[in-house]
């Protein structure tokens, strides 16, 4: 069971990979770009979800979103990205993204993105 997250950020992929391994039980691959991702969908999949950021450089989010549905038409797709650009979001929305959410990560809201594809591998709170 994987999940990839494409982020041209380092620091903000580190953030991402902690935040869904201590949330779920998968294997989560990281691209620092869509070229790279798509490969890794063509090659190393099935994925149980892509979560991509819509910035980055060679092949940014949106692009990879239309590419990777003619590997998986079915894959789900959640697209991340700042405040300033929702029209970008709301243009991934339209052209068959799943999901999208705002950085900062907050853990809650992740969660709440991610349970619709991830619900039966929830790690349990321990408290």
């Amino acid at each position: 069971m994987k999940v990839l997250i494409v982020e041209d950020s380092q620091p903000q992929r580190s953030l991402l990979n902690q935040l869904v391994s201590k949330n779920y039980n998968v294997i989560v691959h990281e691209a620092e770009n869509g070229e790279i991702a798509l490969d890794m969908i063509k090659n190393e999949g099935p994925y149980l979800c892509v979560m991509s950021d819509l910035n980055m450089p060679q092949m940014g989010g949106l692009e990879l979103l239309s590419c990777s549905k003619t590997y998986d038409k079915n894959l789900p797709f959640i697209l991340c990205s700042t405040d300033s650009e929702k029209r970008e979001l709301i243009k991934g929305m339209q052209q068959g993204a799943d999901s999208f959410f705002i950085k900062p990560y907050k853990i809650e809201s992740l969660r709440s993105k991610l349970q619709p594809f991830l619900s039966e591998l929830t790690i349990p709170k321990t408290e």
